[in-house]
Order: C-alpha cells, then structure tokens, then sequence
C-alpha cells in the first residue's frame, strides 16, 4: 500500500491496472508442452493472487476482492481441468510414473519428459498453481472452502470421481512419494540426500553424473506442495513442503549461489563476478551443478544472465526470499545494475534482444536489493515478459520487495513507473510474442544467420558442377548416368571391388612366379597380363608397372566418384540451405505481421505454418529440405517457431 518503503499512490495505481487488465486478458494457449503450459497455468494463478492481495491491502471486501479476479480465476479452473483432466497425463506401470503424453512421442520431446528429465520443474508449476486457486477461493468465497478441489474432473473424460485433488496429488507421488506403503510410485524418486536438492537428469547416461540446473524451479515445487497442503488439509504434505523447501534453500545457497554467506566457495564472498570469469569464485552463480563439476552455462545459453536467471525464475516474493542468501542476491545486483554506475552502463543491458525475457526473469531477485535500479529496467521499453510471468506479476514482485524494506537494501531515486497496458489488448499478449520470435530469428546467433553462415561457406553451384564434369571426363564416363550422390557411390564400390580383387590377383601372381625362371616368370606373366586384358610386354617388370598402374587408376576412380558424390551432396545441401533461408524469410515476414496486428494470435501463426507445410506445392516451391540434415534442422526450427509439431518426413 501507498508510504510503504517510498511507494506511492501511482505506483500502486499502476500496479493494479496492470494486474486488473491481465485478469481480462491473459490466457493459457499451451496444451502441447507440459513445461510452457505449467508456466502458463502459474502465470495466471499469480496475476488472481497478487491481485486479490493488492485489493485487499488498500480496502476492498472480499466480496469485491473475488468479483476482481473471478473471471481469469474461472478461466484458471477452466484451463486447470484440460490440462490434469486424463488426456494430457498417463501412468507408466514400467517406472511407476506420471508422464505427458506429448514426451511419449520420442525421447527429446517435451524436455525428455517420458525419461523422467525435469519432473519437478514441469510439476511444480501445475501444482502450486492449483494450491493458489484453492487459496482464493478459500480466503474470500462466502462458504470458505474450495469446492472445485473435489469436484469430478469434467473435461478429461477420465469419469466420474476423478477428482483435482487426485489429479495434482499424482504429480506429486511421481516426484516425492513419500511412503513405502505407495506401490504406484517408487520413494522419493530424485532426490539427492547427500546434496538437498533433487536431480533434474532422467534415464540418461553421462559423463559427469546426474545434475541439477534450476533451483527456483525445484524450489517452486516444494513451495507448491507445501502451499497444497495447507490449503487442502493435508498436514503431512504441508509439512514436507516445509522440510524439504527449506532443505533446498540451504543446498543452494551451498552449492549454486557463489559468495552465499554459506557458500563451500571459499573466498568468493570477497570476489565480485567476472564476465569472463577464471574459476568457479567469479561466476555469479553456478548453473548446473553436476556430481563432477559447479558449471557456470545452462543447457541453453551459456550466458551469466541465464546461469543467475534460472536461479530466480520465480514472482513470488516469499519464495524467493526463502531460497536466496542476502549476500548473494546484493552480490549479483551490483553486478546486473551497479549503483554506482550510470544507468546506460549497467551489465543487464548486455541481455540481447531475442533474450529480453530474461529482464523479467531477474527482475523479481534484483528488486530485493535495488529495488529503484528494478523499476528503471522494468519500465524500459527493451524488456519482454516470459512465457511463465507478466508485466504485472513482475511488478508486483518489484514493489513488494520495496516495501519490504529488506538490511541492506539500495536506495535511489525513484522514478515515475511506465503506464499499465489498457484497452482491447491483443490475446495474451501474442503480438509482443509475435516481435519477440521476429527478433530471436534475426538476431546475430539466430536460425537466419546460422543458415546463411553455412551457405557462405560452401563452393559454388559453378564450382561443384565444373568438378563433377572434369572427374567424369577423367574417368570417361558421361555424368548425366548418375543423376543422384547414391549413383556415384555404387559406380565408387564398384571401382573399390575391382580394385581389391585386381590387387589380391596380382599379389597371388608376384607369389607365384617368385620361385621360376626367368624365362619360365616371363611367360607366366605374359599370360597373367593377357587373361587381365593389360598389354603384353617384352618384361616381367613393364608388365608389373601396367598392374601397379591400373591398381592406382582403380584407387583414383573411387576416389574421384567419391568427390563426385560430395560435390553432388553439397550442390543439395546448398539448394537445401537456399530453400530453408527463403522458408524462414517467409516465417520472418509472417511473425512481423502478426506483430503488428493488435488481434492476431497464436492460433493464426500456428494455422498459417500448418497450412503452408501441408500444401501440395511446398515440396517444389522449397525443394530439398528432406534430403539431408540441413533441410530437416531447418524445417525443425521453423516449427519450433510456429508452435507446431515437426511432421515426420522432417524429423531428424
């Protein structure tokens, strides 16, 4: 509220339109990846959560508190059923487990979920959202209970009885199930007693041992279980929310936050970070930590706004302020905003436009310290929001920790916020979306530029046809006869078969004729040349050089339809590469448009990419995309971009 730690009445103004036009406006759009849409699902809940309290704090009833929120809280519910309701979620007898149907369809997809990789990230989000639902509707209904926990999910047509209460507590008996009497699900799945903090690493096999990457996220999920037990009654989970949250803060103030005031980093409290950091002390914070080594990257970017960022993706104040050491969080501040540097200079501007997310994503941890240096970054006009937050949760985040007040807290002038989104908004934000995609493809380490960096270092069409016509000529053969890199090769193992044999003939000649006469080796050798078809000479040694000759011919003939075959790859590599660029110029284009519509969605992007993938021309307006990796990786991308399944004649 207002005079709170300097805030004013049109910070909290703002606040409140920001989170009143999201409660309208913000939507769930993923049913495909149980990652993006779990993020989805707690976006919201957090919008209806953090809305309800800024209401309540300045003076609304309840009554008016839960008519605020009650539409984006039935769409949450809404939303919560097609997700949990029995098509999205299997059991797996073999593992005892809870998977996502979308990682069923090979052993990458949704994040390797059908292996059991990221469990408690994807979960979390999903039951946490759930306990804030019930929180809600708990706190300001009139009856003060939640009959949607144990009412029968409708839309998963799982039947009658299936309940929310059944369909979250199964997401947790997959991660944590704590009880041997629980036949279903082995005990505590993966977690890692030694260390305090679960293993993200599924059924795979590596070289360094399991690992764990986001500790936000890992802490999200007991926060989750915690938050779900307290509200549904269930004093046991709520009490392993506790133990195991608190757990966790401890190993990652241990392991992952380096210069924590209980780091195992000896000395780096003393040591600010480096961008170009020498030892594990100068990161500001490990990324994945692994048994065998504290690694500074993530598995996406190698980039310090990452390696700090999925340590604090997370809103929510408490939660946040439960898992991040004090020093820690002043430690990478100054190092993201310095005080004492102008606001131009600041190394979070470093953060390249197709990552602009991760402002949002760091802004909730740098708020705590700096919460002035937060504000300025958020009211930048470079800051996109994450799939997993919005412009209003952030800034609830930001404003919270400033009235908090928190030992150690920065001060700084603070400015004026930028003015809430208002009016018909486009759905959920996807133009914003829409330029966010635009600029990640054109960026300098985007798909575009990639491509195009691959075509530039191949030989020209000219180049390669002109060696394919002077290594036929060589060989007397006509190059129209091997229309295809497969013609060439089976022309190279027919050179390579004769070769070998040719050699093993002559070889058993040079053995045979190794105990004769002279005269008796001439004549031999004459015969020898003579059943080969080789001129015969006056000498044994003039008819060993027509072998040793044709040997060499033969070996060179492989090698030149090997070279062929190259060349004749390379030439559909190049047309591959010059189809996928004008495939993703076209993509570019579409995303730009739909960028510049307020009403355009995700729906019509992904539609628009169905359709032009599934037309009958496609094959022949961008030819050779199914020929070769490129062409795959390229059609791979372009779905990833679309939002759209890669179909199967593309997949890699």
């Amino acid at each position: 509220r207002a005079g709170e730690g300097g805030l004013t009445e049109d910070d909290v103004s703002t606040l409140t339109a920001q989170l009143e036009w999201e409660v309208k406006y913000v939507n769930v759009t993923n049913f495909v990846s149980s990652y993006t849409g779990g993020k989805q699902l707690q976006a919201l809940a957090e919008v209806c959560l953090f809305l309800a309290q800024t209401l309540e704090d300045n003076g609304a009833t309840p009554d008016e508190v839960y008519a605020a929120i009650e539409p984006a809280l039935t769409r949450l519910k809404g939303y919560m059923s097609r997700w949990l309701g029995g098509v999205h979620f299997v059991f797996d007898p073999s593992w005892g487990g809870t998977l996502c149907s979308s990682g069923l369809v090979g052993p990458g997809a949704d994040y390797s979920n059908a292996l059991y990789q990221d469990h408690q990230f994807h979960y979390g989000y999903y039951i946490h959202a759930a306990a804030m639902v019930c929180h809600l509707d708990r706190k300001y209904l009139p009856e003060g209970n939640s009959p949607w926990v144990d009412t029968p999910i409708a839309a998963g047509g799982t039947g009658s009885g299936f309940t929310m209460r059944d369909a979250v507590e199964l997401l947790i008996r997959d991660v944590s199930n704590p009880s041997d009497a629980d036949t279903f699900f082995p005990r505590w799945r993966m977690m890692d007693w030694a260390e305090g903090h679960q293993r993200a690493m599924g059924l795979f096999a590596t070289g360094s041992g399991g690992n764990e990457e986001s500790t936000a996220e890992d802490m999200n999920y007991w926060y989750g279980v915690m938050m779900w037990g307290a509200e549904t009654g269930h004093a046991q989970l709520e009490a392993i929310g506790q133990v195991m949250g608190a757990l966790m803060a401890k190993s990652a103030q241990a392991f992952w936050q380096v210069g924590s005031d209980s780091t195992i980093y000896e000395g780096s409290q003393q040591t600010p970070p480096l961008e170009s950091p020498r030892g594990v002390n100068d990161y500001p914070s490990v990324g994945v930590l692994w048994d065998g080594k504290a690694d500074p990257s993530t598995w996406f970017y190698n980039t310090d706004y990452c390696e700090v960022g999925i340590q604090s993706i997370a809103r929510v104040p408490t939660l946040l302020t439960a898992l991040h050491d004090g020093a820690w969080a002043a430690r990478v501040t100054v190092y993201f905003t310095d005080p004492n540097a102008s606001q131009q200079q600041w190394h979070v501007w470093s953060i390249p436009p197709a990552q602009a997310n991760w402002f949002s994503i760091l802004l909730p941890l740098l708020s705590r310290t700096y919460p002035s240096g937060a504000r300025a970054v958020w009211s930048d006009q470079r800051t996109f929001f994450d799939s997993g937050n919005t412009r209003g949760s952030v800034l609830f985040s930001i404003l919270y920790n400033q009235a908090a007040q928190y030992k150690g807290q920065i001060g700084g002038p603070l400015k004026q916020l930028a003015k809430p989104d208002s009016g018909y908004p486009p759905p959920s934000g996807f133009p914003k979306f829409a330029q966010k995609e635009y600029n990640q493809l054109n960026s300098e380490d985007g798909p575009i530029a990639a491509f195009e960096s691959d075509l530039s270092s191949l030989p020209s069409i000219q180049s390669l046809a002109a060696s394919i016509v002077n290594n036929s000529r060589t060989m007397g053969t006509n190059p129209n006869d091997y229309p295809t890199p497969a013609a060439w090769l089976v022309e190279a193992d027919r050179y390579a078969r004769e070769r070998d044999a040719f050699t093993e003939q002559y070889n058993n000649q040079v053995n045979i004729t190794s105990g004769l006469s002279p005269s008796a080796s001439l004549q031999s050798w004459q015969q020898f040349a003579a059943a080969q078809g080789l001129p015969v000479q006056d000498s044994v040694e003039a008819i060993q050089k027509e072998c040793t000759d044709r040997i060499e011919m033969l070996g060179d003939f492989y090698g030149l339809c090997v070279a062929n075959a190259n060349a004749m790859t390379l030439m559909v590599q190049r047309g591959a590469l010059v189809s996928c660029l004008d495939l993703l110029d076209v993509l570019s284009g579409e995303l730009w448009t739909l960028s510049k519509n307020p009403n355009s969605t995700l729906w019509m992007l992904q539609s628009w990419a169905a359709k032009l993938l599934s037309s009958p021309t496609f094959p022949s307006t961008y030819p050779y995309l199914d020929a070769n990796s490129a062409g795959e990786a390229c059609v791979t991308d372009f779905c990833s971009f679309s939002k759209i399944p890669v179909p199967d004649e593309y997949k890699q």
